[in-house]
């Protein structure tokens, strides 16, 4: 009667009953976990591949700029040649202004012998063209074409 009666005064549960509720709780701690792990890969993804589009979008700026003066330096030199063709000679540095669009170029050119040189730069949109050409006096063909990397006694 005893052990009766202590049975029921402790109302213990059943050890099994005990481990069923302690699986069930970490079940779904995992669940919990694995969601928010979940969550946290899919959102550094979506943030990425946003970056990547909106830098982009600013390399292809970058790029369209680049042409814009590249075409302004070749505008330069055009008209620079075309003045030598005409007896009109600037041997000094001087900043020009293409007719058709308004922008701006600093050409220098000098004649060497029976070569003119021409150093161009233009600038689009803080995109830089720099530019020597070295054409032949006599008929005025294109010698040589280069870029260079700054606008100076070196290029």
């Amino acid at each position: 009667m005893f052990f009766i009666h202590q049975a029921l005064s402790k109302q213990m549960k059943p050890r099994n009953q005990k481990t069923k509720e302690q699986k069930k709780k970490k079940k779904g701690y995992i669940a919990l976990i694995s969601a928010i792990v979940i969550s946290f890969l899919l959102i550094v993804i979506t943030v990425s591949l946003g970056f990547g589009s909106f830098f982009g979008r600013f390399d292809i700026l970058d790029s369209e700029s680049k042409e814009k003066s590249t075409a302004l330096a070749e505008a330069c030199v055009s008209q620079a040649i075309l003045e030598a063709s005409g007896d009109t000679f600037y041997s000094r540095l001087t900043d020009f202004t293409i007719p058709i669009s308004g922008n701006k170029c600093k050409r220098s050119s000098e004649q060497i012998g029976n070569e003119i040189i021409i150093k161009a730069q233009a600038e689009f949109n803080k995109s830089y063209t720099n530019l020597k050409v070295i054409i032949d006096n006599s008929d005025f063909s294109v010698v040589s074409w280069k870029e260079c990397p700054n606008f100076d006694a070196s290029c």
